[in-house]
């Protein structure tokens, strides 16, 4: 159970003697680009939009080939597409990944392609004796220090927006502004006395350093779940839903770079920023991830900053989204033979 850590604790745990001497660094090797690593993983999807999963197998291989610590998400799709296509070594290879990546035996055997291909080519021994050593080195690749300081902050913001914003505000509607100003005031401090002090020195506590979560609608709708971390997303959407400065911006940029912040979570930041820092506090152009660009002109620009970070076309998006809300559909109809680019319920 996930208790709440005393603010002077949070202080202490991050300040405190006994905490690593330095900042735990991910060790780059020169075939690292997690620019790269994002732009193949979008092509990949981008075949997948075209049913062409042949190549999109070719691009999972390429991309995985550059990276120690592929996305869980892109592991799981990448297993289901190996089955499409018929490729057992390659299924049994994106397995093994996908377990080193946080992913448990029991969404494989939730996801019908998965589970079905698995059973068909008698593979469910091999995956299962993989699993165990698999996850010891999932469970050795998270720094434990910076998951527990992120769920000490999460926790705080949680608690304090649903007091002031979502429930007084909402109750005595006539104070309302005071109320978000009170949560404006402690989502400021979390984010810039504890929050970015934590990723300048350990990086941004993003899935692959403190790991990846199962979050959707419950524990057994394995098709309208995905395989992410999102809590300091939150707590930064959050922080910028009120005009804020961009002073943290190159910071945030760089830890796309390392591989530490999703370029899709980067882009929903400055979205924020674009909508709601009015010009003076912080003047952004929209990535169109979150929060789209009124001035539909612009979306060449938009492209193009998007494709600087490995994110595919806004068109694309656009159509994965569509994509999405078709299979949620098709899971009313029963149908659940489809491969997951985790946008709605697909």
């Amino acid at each position: 159970m996930r208790k709440l850590i005393p603010i002077l604790l949070i202080l202490v745990i991050i300040t405190s003697s006994c905490q690593p001497s330095k900042k735990e660094k991910q060790i780059e090797k020169t075939r690292f680009n997690y620019v790269d690593y994002n732009t193949l993983i979008y092509q990949a999807e981008r075949f997948i939009l075209d049913s062409n999963y042949t190549s999109a197998l070719d691009k999972y291989n390429e991309a995985f080939s550059i990276v120690d610590k592929p996305l869980a998400k892109h592991c799981f799709t990448a297993i289901q597409v190996s089955a499409k296509v018929d490729d057992e070594e390659a299924f049994k290879r994106f397995s093994i990944k996908g377990f080193e990546r946080g992913l448990l035996i029991k969404y494989y055997k939730q996801d019908t392609v998965i589970s079905r291909y698995s059973r068909e080519k008698k593979l469910n021994t091999t995956i299962e004796q993989s699993f165990e050593e698999a996850n010891k080195l999932y469970n050795a690749s998270i720094n434990k220090f910076l998951a527990d300081t992120l769920i000490a902050l999460q926790d705080w913001d949680q608690k304090w927006k649903k007091y002031y914003v979502d429930s007084l505000s909402r109750v005595d509607i006539e104070n309302s502004k005071f109320y978000h100003q009170k949560y404006d005031s402690i989502v400021g401090t979390i984010v810039e006395d504890y929050l970015i002090p934590v990723i300048k020195e350990y990086g941004y506590p993003g899935e692959r350093l403190v790991g990846a979560e199962a979050v959707g609608y419950g524990e057994n709708d394995s098709y309208r779940r995905s395989y992410v971390n999102n809590s300091a997303k939150i707590i930064l959407l959050h922080y910028y839903a009120d005009p804020r400065t961009c002073v943290y911006n190159e910071l945030f940029l760089s830890e796309v770079k390392k591989g530490n912040l999703l370029p899709e979570h980067y882009a929903s930041i400055i979205d924020f920023q674009a909508k709601y820092g009015n010009g003076e506090h912080c003047k952004v152009d929209y990535y169109n991830e979150w929060f789209y660009d009124p001035d539909t002109t612009n979306i060449n620009q938009i492209n193009n900053k998007r494709m600087e970070i490995g994110l595919s076309p806004f068109q694309d998006r656009i159509e994965k989204m569509k994509r999405g809300q078709d299979k949620c559909k098709s899971i009313r109809r029963g149908d659940y033979n489809f491969v997951k680019l985790f946008e709605w319920c697909g």
